[in-house]
């Protein structure tokens, strides 16, 4: 009795009721549409959410330029060299296209990237941080070395000064330039005079302005260094997805939420 009790509840188990035989089948039917839907939307350039009505289709047409970012560096944007970021065109894509979107690239580089900044002392600055951090030199040794071994440095420095200050009216010429004459030109004393007082001002002294700027550039490189920090190799395969473009108050904005 017990056994074919037991026999007669495993054949009820197997049983299907008619409306979830109905709506599996309804089920597997609209995900194989769905699948053709999205290759279909995806082919000719429409967001798959769009429900096939004529009147709204320029609401949902893809743009030619397309912001995506790497799921898989989901990180505070504190790690600001850990984001990758990317953009997507298709064969509608044109010129004027990307400068339109050019905005959000900059909005990226500046507030989540770290705008990269372009230095003209950018050698000088990276060899100052490989004396510090490779070769362990402190910021004074290193204003010693450079004293004997790159001695114009210093004067294009101290010319640099001499062109910021008040009332002074070497600010349009070319320092490079306007060192050469001032070396070179006999008729100009008070320059010249002008420029040893502040190159001493620049290696001399209790508290020499050569080490200072030596501490700001190394400080300036470390930053520069963490903002153009390569992916790891780990990354090779990256996933990503779409970024969500906003707009506040007329301006520019990226989301980079699930959607």
């Amino acid at each position: 009795m017990i056994s074919n009790f037991h026999m007669k509840t495993d054949y009820d188990k197997k049983i299907i009721p008619p409306i979830l035989q109905e709506l599996k089948y309804r089920s597997s039917v609209f995900n194989m549409h769905l699948k053709e839907w999205r290759i279909f939307c995806n082919r000719w350039l429409i967001k798959d959410e769009w429900e096939g009505i004529l009147d709204t289709l320029c609401l949902h047409l893809r743009n030619p330029v397309e912001i995506y970012f790497n799921e898989l560096g989901w990180r505070s944007f504190k790690e600001k060299g850990k984001w990758a970021f990317f953009i997507r065109i298709n064969a509608a894509t044109t010129l004027n296209d990307i400068k339109d979107k050019w905005k959000y690239v900059e909005l990226i580089k500046k507030g989540i990237l770290g705008k990269y900044e372009s230095r003209p002392n950018f050698g000088r600055d990276l060899r100052w941080h490989d004396l510090k951090n490779i070769y362990k030199l402190s910021p004074k040794q290193i204003a010693k070395l450079w004293q004997k071994t790159n001695p114009k440095d210093i004067d294009l420095l101290a010319l640099k000064r001499m062109k910021t200050e008040e009332n002074s009216n070497l600010g349009m010429e070319n320092t490079v330039e306007l060192l050469a004459e001032i070396k070179s030109d006999p008729f100009l004393p008070e320059l010249r005079e002008e420029l040893e007082i502040e190159r001493e001002s620049y290696i001399s002294g209790r508290y020499p302005l050569l080490i200072d700027v030596i501490k700001k550039a190394i400080k300036r490189m470390e930053k520069l260094i963490t903002q153009i920090t390569p992916q790891e190799d780990d990354e090779e395969f990256l996933v990503i997805q779409r970024a969500t473009e906003k707009s506040k108050d007329g301006k520019p904005g990226l989301g980079f939420n699930k959607y």
